[in-house]
């Protein structure tokens, strides 16, 4: 490699830097919004990956996790965690938002073609009722880690 090609990769490198840091972020409007339910707090875009909060309760998640059955997604996943959800908005900095609780958050994964990924985020507590959920035979569940975490803690501490 000549050192005229050496700087021009080196050249090149440094111009993409500031786009490979900095992911476009997009809010998705209201009539966006509304064609994924009442439910639905707010969401964004961030370089073709969607993310939706909700609030509602067991009833309308249920809903919400058989009409995401019907998609074309080549995996579906509902992530099962405790404790409170906050709808975070990155577009709006952290200090200037409304804390606004949210019970699920769904995480669409629009990048390449078919098969796309969807992920759930339940919190389990205030709204949703674990013994009332109803899980679609497409979609696997899985811990968001929570309670493993807080026990692992704990029997360590009895040792």
């Amino acid at each position: 490699m000549t050192r005229y090609q050496r700087h021009i990769v080196i050249y090149g490198a440094i111009l993409a830097l500031p786009f490979a840091l900095f992911a476009a972020v997009f809010p998705i409007t209201k009539q966006q919004l509304r064609q994924h339910g009442e439910s639905v707090l707010h969401g964004f875009d961030i370089d073709g990956d969607v993310a939706l909060y909700f609030a509602g309760d067991t009833v309308k998640l249920n809903q919400y996790l058989q009409s995401q059955s019907k998609g074309t997604y080549g995996a579906r996943t509902v992530v099962l965690h405790v404790g409170e959800m906050v709808a975070q908005n990155p577009i709006i900095h952290k200090n200037d938002q409304a804390s606004e609780k949210a019970d699920w958050k769904s995480h669409i994964t629009l990048i390449g073609a078919p098969p796309r990924e969807i992920t759930v985020h339940v919190n389990l507590g205030n709204n949703i009722q674990l013994k009332d959920l109803e899980l679609p035979a497409n979609f696997k569940a899985v811990s968001g880690g929570e309670i493993e975490k807080y026990l692992e803690r704990i029997n360590r501490r009895a040792k």
